[in-house]
C-alpha cells in the first residue's frame, strides 16, 4: 500500500511540472497573440506578444526575482553577441517581482535595456503563463528558443546550447555566411560594414566573425573577399 501511495504521489508531482509545449511543438496562434505587460526596458509598446516578433528567432529567459542574480547573466552574454541582429529577438520573463528584486533592479543588474515582462495574466498573481507553457522540468533559470516559425526548439541553461540552436535555425532558413546586411548576397557592402565596425572599435558581433575566432579583424575581411571572388 505504501508503494502505491508513493507511486501516486510521484505521478501527481510530475503532472504539476507538466508544460503546455514540448520540444518540436508549434505555439498556437491564440497563444502567440497573448499580450504580456512590459515593465522594463526598450520596447515600442506597453504590451509584448510573441506574434509581434513573428519570423524571428525568439529567445527569452524564465526567471524569478528570488533566484540568485547570477541567473540573469546568461541572457546578458547572448545580448552581447546578438542584440544587433534583426533576425533575433531577446526578452526576459520575471516572475514574483519584488521578492526581493523589482523589474528595474533585476534589469539594472546585467541587462539594462532588455524588455522584461511578467506573465501573470489579468493581474492574477501566480498564474505563471509563460513558465507553464514552456518549463518542461518546472525549473527557473532556463532559456527558451523559438524558431522563426514559432516552433519550440530548445530549453536550456547553457548559452553555448543556444548558440548552437541559433546557427542550426539560421542554416535551415537559408542564411548565407558573410551576408552581414541580410540581403541574400555577399558583396562589397558586407565588407564595408565590417571595415566600419573595426574602424569604430565596436564590440564583438557574432555575425561579423567569419572565421569564428571571436575577434573581428582583417582576417574576416580577407575571408569575405574570398567568398565574393570564388563562390
Amino acid at each position: 500500500m505504501n508503494n502505491q501511495i508513493l507511486i501516486l504521489f510521484i505521478f501527481l508531482l510530475s503532472l504539476s511540472f507538466g508544460s503546455t509545449y514540448y520540444i518540436g511543438d508549434t505555439v498556437s496562434i491564440e497563444y502567440q497573440n497573448t499580450p504580456f505587460e512590459v515593465h522594463y526596458g526598450d520596447y515600442p509598446s506597453d504590451t509584448l506578444r510573441l506574434s509581434d516578433q513573428s519570423g524571428k528567432i525568439i529567445i527569452f529567459g524564465l526567471s524569478a526575482s528570488w533566484w540568485p542574480t547570477v541567473c540573469t547573466t546568461s541572457l546578458e552574454a547572448l545580448l552581447d553577441d546578438y542584440s544587433h541582429d534583426p533576425r533575433i529577438f531577446i526578452f526576459e520573463n520575471l516572475d514574483d517581482p519584488g521578492q526581493p528584486y523589482t523589474y528595474e533592479q533585476w534589469g539594472d543588474i546585467a541587462q539594462e535595456g532588455i524588455p522584461i515582462i511578467v506573465d501573470d495574466i489579468g493581474d492574477v498573481w501566480g498564474s505563471y503563463t509563460l513558465f507553464n507553457w514552456f518549463s518542461i522540468n518546472g525549473y527557473y533559470m532556463e532559456m527558451v528558443v523559438l524558431d522563426h516559425n514559432m516552433v519550440f526548439r530548445r530549453l536550456t541553461t547553457s548559452t553555448y546550447s543556444v548558440d548552437i540552436e541559433i546557427q542550426e535555425i539560421l542554416s535551415e532558413s537559408g542564411w548565407i555566411m558573410g551576408d552581414i546586411n541580410y540581403d541574400q548576397s555577399v558583396d562589397i557592402l558586407d565588407i564595408l560594414i565590417i571595415v566600419n565596425s573595426i574602424m569604430n572599435g565596436e564590440e564583438y558581433y557574432f555575425g561579423y566573425d567569419i572565421n569564428e575566432d571571436e575577434i573581428i579583424n582583417i582576417l574576416d575581411i580577407i575571408l569575405l573577399l574570398d567568398i565574393i571572388l570564388y563562390d
